[in-house]
């Protein structure tokens, strides 16, 4: 009998003119053929090696293919095609399907008693298929095979849901997983699937697992009521979720770890038994648009190396902190809103931060700092914290510029012991304690800052505190300030409004540097007129211990500088100026002091419209990560303007023998700013006149833009002994001539090591003498004026009796 492509073949068990079995419609079966088969239940496995089509006569559950024993099904070549047919497998075996070669599509089928199996390069298409009841894995493809699965149910399982290994690929669409005991879906290897519009749930060892160096994108799933995590990819693995919903997560919505990365957009996590993100190792995050709300511990939580970025991300209503960076994670966030956190809103605990146009609302603590990196905080508000609106923990040194804290129950900002935070345009309103409460040694600089409407002292400067605080603002309060007994703060311009007591004081109330190593002269002028302050800022530089050469440099410059504005003023062209220096010497000859004073002087002069000082060095330059540095230095920059921006230790942007240091992107951006900025900003860079060549060096523009190098000899011993005598009159002590003869046989023959410090020393030195002074006075019964203030020979520490 001669038959065609489109011949139809009957099986029935029993009845005239048909196959008994399947398989030997399948024998007879020319390619393209349709195999039709009766209602019944036939014990074999369906082998296809051609292009054959088999179908229920009747329809869905009428047909059930039971072999006693290997898959119910196998393909080896040729395309496979099976509608509404009941797949058994044996029990023993667990598989029900088997796909070795060719394809394969299985259309509303129900697969039970094992899985579909699935290697090589063959390709399988499952539509609208139920898969049920297999002891390892639903559905397990691997090799180079590609498989599509659309519009199915996998449940009840002992192991896993779906699994794709080696280099499979998977299309997964509107397909539901629930029940299973293992992961629902697994993706290992190099293999990669994207799943859209999926249904994951009660899934005892997480929704979906990856691992390994392929791609994974969830597109508009719903994960939820799983006992484990939600989606925990490791590995080099690429996620993408899109459009996706997390609810009801036993542990971590999303869990990130080794070098995975993952990028969110518009996803929602809601009611974690841990963490809503929790991203670790050296993995990364970006999220965009997306929520996280009621997580158990916190909503998006960063430790080790990770790094996150969060654009227009809302986190609320968490049992602990909304966004914590541990140990060395990096964060940057854009429009972040965390609201009612128990704990920290954002908590940068080790690690480091950007945090750009954020809101605190209802935290326990709005941001904590507490690192010894120096986190941005720019454009960000703090509402109605339940205790403190910033906490800047110990040996910090935060930089925050135009941040609000208003309504906390608390003090509006902390600075916690030894912290060291740079503030420009801080606002704090209604604070329940302080506005601004610096703790035992703290310090910091407070620039253009406005406190008002607190219950206690607007400013509280506890023990040993020495923060600055310049052109700032309290008003509203009936204290302005509370002071401990030792704390040193430096006010410059600072004023009041309806304060009722506890008025700042003046400048003038702080006692001003007189060594050319101090570090902390104020940079304000009181309002004062230009050509008023330029004789005493000249003054000020002319009654600096030693620095001849220096002070002759400097005015130089000042002099050209005044010829610019006397030949601009004429109508004339402009001389050449070199506004940016270089200060090259050794630690404590006073590098800093006239950095600070040359921004003061040049402010005198109209040249610059502030001419304040902002420190910077490699820390607050150069980032821990690609990206982290450009950011940093622009921040800093952006400080600077209008005054002088003065980098230590400059030649540590370019370490030796590390030619791809950040440092080096640094260095492009500063010259970059610098070009940008030419006429409101000066830069100073400074370090050891070894050193800074090589500086110079490292970048074309560095060598054009600074023209002029400023040496810094170190003081000789009378210059030293000076420097001790200048600090004595400040403290209104005096040496006696044999003490001052014994001071400069010391400096005289004193190690010049690198490990000297100059003037530096020479300030330790006289602290050191004091407090053997004191030592000694404290044994005399009712010591006169002369025995309080004397400092004699036996006060020098190497001659002081033991």
């Amino acid at each position: 009998m001669v038959t065609t492509a489109r011949e139809v073949l009957r099986v029935a068990a029993k009845g005239w003119g048909a196959h008994r079995t399947i398989t030997a419609a399948l024998r007879a079966a020319p390619p393209g053929a349709v195999v039709s088969v009766r209602p019944g239940d036939y014990p074999e496995t369906l082998v296809f090696d051609r292009p054959v089509t088999v179908v229920a006569e009747k329809g869905r559950d009428t047909v059930f293919v039971r072999p006693a024993t290997g898959p119910a099904l196998r393909c080896t070549t040729g395309t496979a095609t099976v509608r509404e047919v009941n797949l058994v497998g044996a029990a023993r075996d667990d598989t029900v399907v088997a796909v070795g070669g060719g394809a394969a599509l299985l259309e509303s089928c129900h697969l039970t008693g094992g899985g579909v199996h699935v290697a090589g390069d063959a390709r399988l298409h499952l539509l609208r298929c139920t898969l049920q009841t297999a002891r390892r894995a639903a559905l397990q493809v691997g090799g180079t095979a590609v498989a599509t699965v659309e519009d199915c149910v996998v449940e009840r399982c002992a192991g896993h849901g779906l699994v794709f290994t080696d280099q499979a690929r998977a299309t997964v669409t509107g397909t539901r997983i629930t029940k299973v005991r293992g992961a629902g879906i697994t993706v290992r290897d190099a293999a990669c699937g994207t799943v859209t519009g999926g249904d994951v749930s009660g899934c005892a060892a997480g929704a979906v697992v990856c691992d390994g160096t392929g791609d994974v994108r969830l597109a508009d799933c719903h994960v939820h009521d799983v006992a484990a995590t939600g989606v925990l990819a490791g590995g080099a693995v690429r996620l993408v979720l899109d459009g996706c919903r997390l609810v009801d997560i036993g542990g971590t919505a999303l869990a990130l770890h080794t070098t995975a990365s993952a990028e969110m957009t518009g996803t929602t996590v809601t009611r974690t038994a841990a963490n809503g993100m929790h991203v670790v190792g050296t993995a990364s995050l970006t999220a965009r648009d997306c929520t996280v709300s009621a997580p158990r511990y916190a909503g998006v939580y960063l430790g080790e190396q990770a790094q996150a970025e969060l654009h227009d991300t809302e986190v609320r209503d968490g049992h602990e902190q909304g966004v914590t960076v541990a140990g060395g994670a990096y964060l940057r966030a854009w429009r972040v809103r965390v609201q009612g956190t128990r704990l920290a809103g954002i908590d940068v605990d080790g690690g480091d931060a950007e945090l750009r146009d954020c809101t605190v609302t209802a935290a326990h603590i709005g941001l904590r700092l507490a690192t010894r990196h120096r986190p941005l905080v720019e454009d960000c508000a703090v509402v109605d914290a339940s205790t403190t609106g910033i906490e800047v923990g110990a040996d910090s040194g935060a930089l925050l510029h135009r941040v609000s804290v208003t309504g906390s129950r608390g003090s509006g900002m902390t600075v916690g012991p030894t912290a060291r935070p740079t503030v420009r345009a801080l606002t704090v309103d209604r604070a329940g304690y302080h506005a601004l409460d610096l703790q035992e040694a703290a310090g910091g600089r407070f620039e253009e800052c406005r406190f008002g409407r607190s219950a206690y002292p607007a400013v509280h400067c506890g023990p040993r505190t020495a923060p600055e605080l310049l052109r700032c603002l309290v008003h509203d309060v009936a204290e302005g300030l509370s002071l401990a007994q030792d704390a040193t703060p430096v006010f410059d311009d600072c004023r009041t409004e309806n304060v009722a007591t506890g008025p700042l004081p003046a400048p003038a109330d702080a006692a001003p540097a007189v060594d050319g190593t101090a570090d902390g002269d104020g940079d304000g002028d009181g309002g004062q007129s230009g050509a008023d302050l330029l004789p005493a800022l000249l003054a000020e530089l002319a009654e600096l211990v030693g620095l001849d050469r220096v002070k002759r440099d400097v005015g130089s410059l000042v002099d050209v500088s005044r010829m610019v504005q006397r030949r601009l003023a004429a109508g004339l062209a402009a001389p050449p100026l070199s506004r940016h220096l270089v200060f090259a010497g050794n630690p404590g000859t006073g590098k800093t002091t006239v950095a600070r004073l040359y921004g003061r002087i040049l402010h005198a002069l109209g040249l610059l419209s502030r001419g304040h000082l902002v420190e910077a060095d490699r820390a607050a330059l150069v980032g821990e990560y690609v990206g982290h540095t450009g950011p940093r230095t622009r921040a800093i920059f952006q400080q600077a303007l209008g005054g002088v921006l003065f980098i230590d230790e400059a030649y540590s942007l370019v370490p030796v023998g590390q030619p791809s240091d950040f440092g080096q992107e640094a260095i492009a951006t500063l010259v970059k700013l610098m070009e940008e900025h030419r006429d409101e900003v000066v830069v100073i860079a400074a370090g050891y006149p070894s050193d800074m060549g090589r500086f110079i060096a490292s970048n074309p523009g560095l060598a054009s833009r600074f023209t002029r190098v400023i040496t810094f000899d170190d003081f000789d011993a009378d210059e030293l002994v000076r420097i001790v005598e200048q600090q004595a009159t400040r403290h209104q002590y005096r040496l006696d001539d044999a003490a001052r003869a014994a001071l400069l046989e010391h400096f005289a023959t004193v190690e010049r090591s690198v490990h000297f410090g100059n003037g530096r020393d020479a300030r330790q030195l006289f602290q050191r003498m004091t407090e053997l002074h004191a030592t000694r006075i404290a044994r005399v019964g009712q010591p006169t004026t002369d025995e309080l203030t004397g400092i004699r020979v036996d006060d020098l520490p190497w001659l002081a009796p033991s």
